[in-house]
């Protein structure tokens, strides 16, 4: 089968140089409702009273329950998780004990995902899983800043010591503004075709500038001249880019053809191109769990954005 791929990239528009950071920690509704009941979720649950969704911040024991999520059981596989209905960026959480009984969580895990199948965990400077100190009385909220923020829709706390009884109550602090997520100019043209390159084309109605997501012209995509794994079709979007993510598409005209999976490099100046990684720094392999016809699109939103000028998409399957 044709390596074949039609591509736009997603992101905010911002140019390296001109980046001013602003540390954005607002609550981002966990404690005040606006996160609904049924995005919040956990392990286990004692009993109804003590649910995933009594374990928002503040939460006092009255006539719809107790004043805590707590766990059913008491070990290392417990976790109570927030969706937090789409992307943001996260800085940290707020943990809180169980109202009116001595039942905390001393210290604790962070792990969050784009799309709540892949969890990574917050990992400090020497690129170890943090560790978070949780409450050590009944009296103090504790609020846990994470070294570096992250991207993510959902946020899972994952207890590791505790006091008599896995129970807590807590928010989750970061950017309650909407993420910039927008289209680069592939699609619309605004990158010439001069900027849209590849390893090779199988034909002059398969060249690199056919590969503009939703394109009809042509062959209806960009297709290699051999189907292996040293295939790649790049962009060079003109100058430094946040870039977020990227959105693929299978061949148009009715042509069965498609990447299953993909690899994404990037660089600065278009000579030296590095993978992006996961957080235990294995190169990031994005798969479709689908079969993708022309029809549909995939979106693949980046764990951790970085910043760069060339994007090159690398065909695994």
């Amino acid at each position: 089968m044709l390596e074949i791929l039609s591509i736009v990239f997603v992101n905010s528009l911002l140019i390296i140089s001109s980046v001013v950071s602003e540390l954005c920690i607002d609550p981002l509704g966990v404690e005040d409702g606006t996160i609904p009941d049924e995005q919040l979720s956990a392990s286990s649950e004692y009993n109804s009273d003590l649910g995933a969704h009594r374990g928002r911040l503040n939460t006092k024991a009255d006539s719809g329950g107790n004043g805590a999520w707590c766990s059913k059981t008491n070990d290392e596989y417990q976790w109570i998780q927030v969706d937090l209905g789409k992307l943001h960026k996260v800085h940290g959480v707020i943990t809180q004990v169980r109202n009116n009984r001595l039942h905390w969580v001393t210290s604790y895990d962070i792990f969050y995902s784009v799309g709540g199948n892949l969890f990574q965990p917050i990992r400090n400077s020497d690129y170890q899983v943090t560790k978070f100190q949780g409450n050590s009385n009944q009296d103090t909220a504790v609020t846990n800043i994470f070294p570096d923020p992250v991207y993510a829709q959902f946020v899972r706390i994952h207890p590791i010591d505790w006091h008599d009884r896995i129970c807590l109550r807590f928010e989750v602090l970061g950017c309650s503004k909407e993420l910039c997520i927008d289209p680069l100019g592939v699609e619309d043209g605004t990158i010439p075709d001069e900027q849209l390159s590849a390893s090779s084309e199988y034909s002059s109605n398969c060249l690199a500038h056919r590969g503009r997501l939703n394109t009809e012209a042509g062959a209806g995509a960009w297709c290699s001249k051999t189907s292996d794994q040293y295939q790649w079709i790049q962009v060079d979007l003109g100058k430094l880019h946040k870039v977020q993510g990227v959105i693929t598409q299978g061949r148009n005209n009715q042509r069965l053809q498609w990447v299953t999976s993909y690899e994404i490099f990037y660089s600065v100046d278009g000579n030296l191109f590095l993978p992006t990684r996961k957080s235990d720094y294995q190169v990031t392999n994005l798969k479709f769990t689908f079969r993708l016809c022309d029809k549909i699109l995939l979106e693949n939103i980046f764990s951790e954005p970085f910043f760069e000028q060339f994007v090159r998409i690398h065909p695994s399957d």
